[in-house]
């Protein structure tokens, strides 16, 4: 069954130095209104692990706080598509409309790096041109990805997010 899915705000604080870019949510995410809401994508744990965050996150407002203290924005290349499920692979190319990045990036100046998590999103944003930033993609915290461990997806976004 074909579904639309809507992109969510983006997560933004005063003075973001990283914007993390996905696709669009699952549907437990756009149900719940909260990136990442599967217990199974390994996003929030890689970011706690990052940041030395020793403990488990309680809220979804804990979480938003979390990245804006780190100088972290959160939003998805996608504005809107229509998929048969709930995966990236589930999403029909033709429907895809994109957010406006450029526009978002030229709002916060602040921001220097783009973040893609996962190929997805990259390739979708690939022709725009966002020169004034660096571009990296980190390896998917979905948990389709069984590609790389969960130390390997560790390693990857801190070397991605330049944390020392």
């Amino acid at each position: 069954m074909k579904a639309n899915a809507h992109s969510l705000p983006a997560i933004v604080g005063e003075n973001p130095q990283v914007l993390i870019l996905g696709t669009i949510p699952g549907e437990l995410s756009l149900c719940r209104k909260e990136y990442y809401a599967a217990s199974g994508n390994s996003f929030w744990k890689i970011l706690a692990k990052i940041y030395h965050y020793n403990k488990e996150f309680e809220t979804y407002d804990e979480k938003l706080n979390f990245l804006k203290a780190n100088n972290l924005a959160l939003w998805d290349a996608f504005e809107s598509c229509v998929r048969t499920g709930s995966a990236d692979k589930d999403i029909v190319k033709s429907s895809i409309k994109l957010n406006k990045i450029a526009t978002f990036l030229k709002e916060h100046p602040t921001i220097k790096r783009v973040v893609f998590n996962g190929q997805r999103a990259e390739e979708a944003l690939r022709k725009q041109n966002f020169a004034e930033v660096c571009k990296v993609i980190a390896y998917s915290t979905s948990q389709a990805n069984t590609h790389q461990t969960f130390d390997e997806k560790v390693k990857n976004w801190k070397a991605c997010l330049k944390i020392s």
